[in-house]
């Protein structure tokens, strides 16, 4: 069984090679280098870099960077 968090294809982006995600910790945004593993339909294994439970940004606008304030939508 693979270790680690398996997240949306969508949420993982790269620069240079290497790929990172966008976590949303304490309001504001953290760009986190990721290991990407195997695949599960659309999704990808993290194997190192996030912690489940952790929320990473889906599909990130050009805009959000490393350290922006987030405003979080309500249900």
């Amino acid at each position: 069984r693979p270790r680690g968090v398996f997240i949306p294809a969508s949420a993982i982006s790269s620069i240079e090679g290497k790929e990172y995600v966008f976590v949303v910790n304490d309001g504001r945004v953290e760009r986190r280098a990721v290991a990407v593993g195997d695949s599960r339909g659309s999704d990808k294994l993290i194997s190192s870099g996030l912690i489940a439970g952790e929320r990473v940004i889906v599909d990130a606008p050009p805009e959000v960077v490393d350290g922006v304030m987030v405003q979080e939508k309500t249900k």
